[in-house]
């Protein structure tokens, strides 16, 4: 089962290229699920989007390498099919689950 929050390691696509990265499970439907990427890259951002980064303070306790941060410039729909037999590395803690909603609705 799918669950909201959980981080899985997935191929991220656009136009003509891709990446294996972490992603978090921002919404599932009867067909599809809605993640947003996770990056470690923040300095070299423009102030636009890191208005749009959500910092994960507790990453290691989520299942994460490095400091890291939800993007949530763009909201990706995905096929069910691509966490077929995947398990999640991890989910938010209960503070970054708290703070990440409260960043949602700002």
């Amino acid at each position: 089962m799918i669950s909201l929050f959980n981080l899985y390691i997935i191929n991220i696509s656009w136009e003509d290229d891709g990446k294996v990265r972490p992603a978090i499970v921002y919404e599932v439907d009867a067909d599809d699920i809605y993640v947003f990427k996770i990056t470690t890259k923040y300095d070299s951002k423009s102030n636009r989007i890191k208005e749009k980064l959500f910092m994960i303070t507790e990453w290691e306790q989520s299942g994460l390498h490095k400091p890291s941060y939800i993007d949530t410039n763009k909201l990706i729909v995905l096929s069910k099919e691509v966490l077929r037999n995947k398990n999640p590395i991890g989910e938010l803690t209960e503070i970054d689950l708290f703070n990440f909603k409260r960043f949602m609705n700002e």
